[in-house]
């Protein structure tokens, strides 16, 4: 058996026909269907054990287990798969017509030494039901969404998948096709509570080791995310800390890049865990090394930011200023621009609390976060009093 299609399902029965007919589409069934049904409530086996039943095209193979994640049905997975490549597909995605077709071809024309050459396998794109590529953007506010585009490569491009978005600029979901003997040598890991892990705990891993994969422009899957998918929710990462900790200490990226990222994770759960949890968690050894770059980086921060209280009096300047002006005049809502982005320099001014946190403690931190939210509180009530139209 060539391929193994492997779906980890969770309350998405619905979904599944969508996939179960684009697998009866295609022209090629060296594949078999591999469904890990991760703890869910919907009773998916009243659609699939029929189907199993009447299919004699390809085998389908259903499993279920206790809910553990996405990852953790990875893992049972990869122990039963019979194919000699391995293909995520989610609950949410489903193949185009001849998907297969292309797969066996790029597998049957890789060089013969292709082991010794450390190639992991083939890979096509993911498109919207639309036809664009997925490939990625950054918002203004960091968030990474999907827009139309095309791959930036001519024909092929072998590489890691780190080296794909970092060295070749290519970022974006692909259909990555894996050989399974090797996959079963990087499995999840599983920590106890936690529900969630990215995959780049080890698709970091293969990069490192070096194992590349041979891209292909041809959409191979069609994607549209779901509302509640794992790819937009974007908590999941803080109700999963030490998964999120393993994910940055393995990452392939720069000194800075893991900088920033550890400053993230500190800044978004200092006040969840402790700064012993918090070096645990991302591998810190050196406690005094990451206390000082982490405030260096706040301090970086901060001098690009006015004083608290500095900010707080310009604050009261300018609303006084507000409450002598007529409200429908063109200096009432220069005024009110002004205001508004004192606002938002207050709001960032979080990050010298972050600092208080690094360089005192938490508890001084909460303090000097309840003030602030006091004082804007007040500050919010006279402004909303003066003119009902700005909001904080």
């Amino acid at each position: 058996m060539k391929i193994t299609i492997f779906t980890a399902l969770y309350n998405r029965k619905e979904l599944l026909p969508r996939i179960y007919d684009s697998l009866k589409k295609q022209d090629r069934y060296d594949f078999e269907w591999l469904i890990v049904d991760d703890g869910s409530t919907d009773s998916p086996e009243e659609l699939i054990l029929p189907w199993i039943e009447q299919t004699d095209s390809f085998p389908i193979r259903f499993f279920q287990k206790e809910n553990g994640g996405k990852h953790t049905a990875t893992n049972l997975a990869l122990e039963t798969a019979a194919g000699d490549f391995f293909l995520f597909l989610d609950s949410d995605d489903y193949l185009t017509d001849h998907a297969v077709s292309l797969i066996l071809k790029w597998i049957n024309a890789l060089p013969a030494d292709s082991d010794q050459k450390k190639i992991l396998g083939v890979s096509g794109q993911k498109i919207n039901s639309e036809g664009a590529y997925l490939l990625w953007q950054t918002t203004t506010d960091g968030r990474q969404i999907p827009y139309g585009g095309f791959p930036s490569f001519d024909d092929t491009l072998t590489c890691t998948i780190a080296e794909r978005s970092g060295r070749y600029h290519m970022r974006g979901d692909c259909c990555e096709i894996f050989r399974t003997t090797v996959l079963k040598q990087y499995p999840f890991p599983v920590f106890q509570g936690e529900r969630f892990l990215a995959e780049d705990a080890v698709y970091s891993l293969l990069s490192r080791d070096d194992w590349k994969i041979e891209y292909h422009k041809d959409p191979l899957e069609v994607c549209d995310y779901q509302q509640q998918g794992l790819s937009f929710d974007v908590e999941k990462f803080i109700r999963n800390p030490k998964g999120w900790g393993y994910v940055i200490r393995v990452m392939e990226c720069s000194r800075q890049e893991r900088d920033e990222r550890e400053f993230d994770y500190y800044q978004r759960l200092h006040e969840n865990l402790s700064w012993q949890e918090i070096c645990e968690n991302l591998g810190i050894t050196d406690e005094e090394d990451f206390r000082e770059r982490l405030f260096t980086k706040c301090e970086k921060k901060r001098r690009q930011l006015p004083d608290l209280k500095e900010a707080l009096t310009v604050y009261d300047n300018i609303q006084k200023q507000l409450e002598t002006v007529p409200k429908n005049s063109e200096r009432y809502h220069t005024i009110s621009g002004i205001l508004e982005e004192v606002t938002r320099l207050l709001s960032a001014l979080d990050t010298e609390i972050c600092v208080t946190a690094a360089i005192e403690s938490i508890d001084a931190a909460r303090k000097q976060a309840e003030l602030k939210s006091n004082r804007l509180a007040i500050l919010q009530k006279k402004l909303s009093a003066a003119s009902p139209g700005i909001l904080l």
